[in-house]
């Protein structure tokens, strides 16, 4: 749960988990402030039982986590590491989606996305009513032009072109209901990129192993060479939905653009919060 302007707000993060390091390690920073979460990409059961383990060992059991969409583009998921992952997952009616169980009660909500767009371009085009889901902002990771009358996906962003087609029509859905989002682009994320030895640097919990090996499997390193450079893309989106008012933002669009795009932020303290934070949630 996020507090901002002394009103508390739900925070809902879709991303994936399994396929590298960036998804686990938002979930490590984020997890005190995570509401509910919802797991996709090319095995979404999988990504999501590996979220629900590593969040009871975190010690955030309660925290819900739904199976999201395999976009279209996905390919087929080769796990690189090991983890109990045979935790129970939520389910969904059969006509419903996770977005449309989560925000029927009309609880304000902050929806972080760090994956292709499929689930929301879903709930937005079947499901989405405005008299009753009340969407603060979504924080996007990608990237965004200016085209016309609409903010548009830009092509050469990875989670966009995982599912073109959701990408183009989740930005017109979120402009057409006037909801305000902010996009924190890849070219910040590794600009703000964190360094260290190895994932054992930050303590011995089970998360850090499998991160390892996520890391030398990915990487072909022995565990004795190489400098991680670690991805904190995942990590950047939830800092702007919990703390908006530490980075800059310029305006994508018209005057009227609720369109918002992360400019930057302070590195070295930036660094420090993040290596704090994942330590003392690990300990």
């Amino acid at each position: 749960m996020i507090e901002l302007n002394g009103k508390k707000i739900r925070l809902v993060v879709i991303s994936d988990f399994g396929r590298n390091t960036a998804g686990i390690l938002g979930l490590v920073y984020g997890t005190k402030y995570i509401d509910a979460v919802i797991a996709t990409c090319k095995s979404p059961m999988h990504s999501a039982r590996l979220a629900k383990s590593m969040l009871r060992d975190l010690h955030y059991p309660k925290v819900p986590v739904y199976v999201g969409s395999s976009p279209r583009s996905s390919g087929t998921f080769k796990a690189q590491a090991t983890y109990s992952s045979l935790a129970k997952v939520e389910s969904v009616g059969r006509f419903s989606s996770p977005l449309k169980e989560i925000l029927d009660d009309g609880f304000p909500t902050i929806i972080v996305v760090n994956s292709p767009m499929t689930d929301l371009r879903n709930f937005l085009r079947d499901d989405y009513n405005p008299n009753q889901h009340k969407i603060g902002r979504i924080v996007m990771q990608g990237a965004a032009e200016r085209g016309g009358y609409f903010t548009l996906p830009d092509r050469n962003s990875v989670n966009n072109i995982s599912d073109i087609t959701a990408a183009f029509e989740a930005f017109t859905l979120v402009q057409r209901f006037k909801i305000p989002f902010t996009i924190v682009t890849e070219a910040l994320a590794d600009k703000l990129s964190i360094s260290l030895g190895h994932y054992s640097d930050l303590g011995t919990h089970k998360i850090l192993n499998y991160l390892e090996q996520m890391r030398v499997a990915s990487l072909g390193f022995s565990k004795s060479q190489g400098t991680l450079t670690s991805d904190v893309s995942n990590i950047l989106t939830i800092m702007v939905a919990v703390i908006p008012q530490d980075f800059y933002y310029r305006r994508i669009g018209s005057q009227t653009s609720l369109c918002y795009e992360v400019s930057r932020k302070e590195g070295v303290r930036y660094q420090a919060n993040i290596l704090r934070t994942l330590q003392k949630n690990l300990g």
